[in-house]
């Protein structure tokens, strides 16, 4: 059920490899922090009491300032997702102050793991999304904005 509900479209070869490492790059704090994320509220991850307000200053964790994000993000999700909801995807891009929008995979059955596991994945998701990246390529000054960010955070470099 958390693999995918477009069994019928899977790459199993790949899957079957895929899974055998799962959840390999992850950690139970994670899995954890993702618990507490069902509550609603995009927040940092919360410790106990007393370690939220060493590292907070705070008992609970704060919500994350959605306004520091100043990278143009578009979100893609599905519709049959149970782990990241339209509902969800729509609140996220409305919170973000650079958004392009959300977009709902055009396959009713698309689910989470989908983006990794379907065969579908190039034609419904990655081609677009690729297009859309390098509609950036010319306009986005990348250098200009990471020297910008060094600076800002009094990092010295040199050119």
């Amino acid at each position: 059920m958390i693999a995918t509900s477009d069994v019928q479209d899977l790459d199993m070869k790949t899957s079957l490899t895929q899974m055998t490492n799962f959840p390999s790059g992850s950690s139970s704090k994670t899995f954890k922090h993702y618990v507490q994320l069902l509550d609603g509220k995009f927040t940092k991850y919360s410790y106990d009491a007393k370690t939220n307000l060493r590292l907070y200053g705070s008992k609970s964790a704060p919500e994350y300032n959605l306004k520091n994000v100043k990278v143009p993000t578009k979100i893609y999700v599905g519709e049959s997702d149970f782990l990241s909801t339209v509902e969800g995807a729509k609140k996220l891009s409305e919170a973000l102050p650079n958004s392009l929008g959300y977009q709902v995979v055009d396959r009713p059955e698309w689910n989470h793991i989908d983006f990794a596991f379907s065969n579908h994945a190039k034609d419904l998701v990655f081609d677009s999304l690729i297009t859309e990246l390098n509609s950036f390529r010319d306009s986005t000054p990348s250098e200009k904005i990471a020297i910008d960010l060094y600076k800002s955070r009094g990092i010295k470099i040199e050119c």
